[in-house]
């Protein structure tokens, strides 16, 4: 077994080898070639075991089944999109949805509701559904999003959710209808305009620009006073790159821009380096950052 001293020494030993290596890293002011975003790429399982793979080209999948056709209906699917891809598609009910890269979504549905289990972001249009008519009003069948431990409720209406592992990235936001967010014991109504965060552990709710937040469905970056580090996260995701910091610092540095989805990342990159406040350097798919000296 080795001696603390001799471990510790080996430990230093790597330390200097990994800082020698990357001190001598041959970087590029640009990529080898140019960078595209996200694609239109993911797969969808059926409840019935069968996938379907979304291809570049495609615009939109739709598993919205003829009414009358209960044999054809499809009740409950699971879809996925990798980093670097992207999906547009009809929930059977008939709920839009633009899923962002790096995203999971479960779906199904019973007779009294229906359901999502939502890892990542994506924007909802849902329709307007009703539950087997009992009575003289017909009720609309709830539509519930479950995001990690956060519940939201909602009827028909349009909004945006962003659910990680952290619980303090998590955001829905409104932009039509309304919807109840219940965190454990505590819950809150939104209305238009308005958006829960995490706060502290605790949901929380504030009134933010609807513009931010639509980017998604709308095909924008929208930053607001955003750091770096948040910014590079969702450039890693889009355009399918790592990211390594030459100083760790600039990662609190905070931006506002409005940069288009669709946007080469050689275009990206040139409008931040415009700042004067950083720079980038490329490795393959490897991103380095480093403060502007």
């Amino acid at each position: 077994m080795l001696s603390y001293g001799i471990a510790a020494a080996l430990i230093g030993l790597l330390v200097l080898f990994f800082i020698h290596n990357l001190s001598d890293t041959v970087y590029q002011e640009t990529p080898d070639k140019d960078i595209q975003p996200a694609q239109m790429t993911g797969v969808v399982r059926l409840g019935n075991g069968n996938s379907i793979s979304m291809a570049p080209g495609d615009t939109l999948l739709s598993f919205v089944s003829p009414v009358k056709n209960k044999a054809a209906r499809v009740n409950n699917l699971f879809a996925a999109t990798p980093k670097g891809g992207k999906m547009t598609m009809l929930l059977p009910d008939g709920t839009k949805v633009w899923m962002n890269a790096k995203t999971q979504l479960d779906y199904y549905e019973v007779d009294s509701m229906r359901e999502v289990r939502l890892v990542g972001e994506a924007y909802f249009e849902v329709a307007k559904k009703y539950l087997p008519w009992e009575g003289e009003v017909p009720k609309l069948k709830p539509f519930v999003v479950q995001a990690g431990k956060i519940n939201i409720s909602v009827l028909g209406t349009h909004f945006y959710v962003k659910s990680t592992k952290n619980i303090e990235d998590f955001k829905t936001t409104l932009y039509e209808g309304k919807v109840r967010v219940r965190q454990g014991d505590r819950q809150i109504i939104l209305l238009p305009g308005e958006e829960s965060y995490i706060k502290l552990g605790q949901i929380e709710r504030r009134i933010i620009d609807l513009d931010a937040r639509n980017a998604l469905k709308d095909g924008y970056f929208v930053f607001n006073s955003e750091t770096l580090g948040g910014i590079m996260d969702e450039l890693a995701s889009w355009y399918n790159v790592d990211v390594v910091y030459l100083d760790n610092q600039i990662k609190s540095e905070k931006f506002e821009a409005m940069l288009s989805r669709n946007s080469s990342l050689k275009d990206i990159i040139n409008v931040l380096e415009s700042t004067g406040k950083i720079k980038f350097k490329f490795k393959g798919k490897t991103i380095y950052v480093e403060k502007t000296t």
